[in-house]
């Protein structure tokens, strides 16, 4: 087990940075900042154009962004995170389109993050079943299309949601299935 202490320094931190790797696995860190502050440079995990990846067992909190990925084929599960501005979140292309698929987000603890619990943009075949997502000042989950790709064939069942501004958002979307 890995334990992060998170000093903040000027500049763009991430904790965890996977970018255009397969058959990746990131298991059992303990990712914060000391500081107990929702810093807006900081990042927990980012997984950038990677494919095959799991990131399993993790405990994260008081950063910007809990889990930011984008690529192919990428398990989230048995993960803890809190206090941040956004709990799990797809990374936003800028100029061309980023792939973002086969995404599988399950039995995660997703509370008290400020914007988002889970902030979905431009994903296809995704699933998003068995989480705790609770007590954010924003979405449960949010699901959106972004400037190149619309969200598709998405599952959302099974899920806890309780004291979240909005519960559920699907935005620009097609083939959402939403179970209880």
């Amino acid at each position: 087990k890995n334990s992060f202490d998170i000093s903040i320094a000027d500049g763009s931190i991430d904790c965890i940075y996977l970018f255009n790797s397969s058959l990746c696995c990131v298991y059992q860190n303990d990712i914060r900042n000391e500081r107990q502050l929702m810093n807006n440079i900081c990042q927990g995990i980012v997984i950038e154009k990677c494919e095959k990846t799991t990131i399993i067992s993790n405990n994260i909190s008081f950063v910007r962004n809990g889990i930011v990925i984008s690529g192919d084929t990428i398990l989230i599960s048995q993960n803890t995170i809190t206090d941040t501005i956004v709990g799990l979140a797809t990374k936003l292309p800028t100029t061309n389109p980023i792939l973002i698929k086969n995404i599988t987000i399950t039995n995660n603890i997703l509370q008290r993050n400020a914007n988002s619990n889970i902030y979905l943009s431009g994903v296809t075949h995704t699933e998003i079943t068995g989480n705790q997502i609770v007590n954010s000042n924003g979405y449960g989950i949010y699901i959106e299309d972004n400037f190149f790709t619309s969200s598709e064939e998405i599952t959302i069942s099974r899920n806890t949601l309780h004291s979240n501004t909005l519960a559920i958002e699907v935005a620009g979307s097609f083939s959402v299935i939403i179970e209880y």
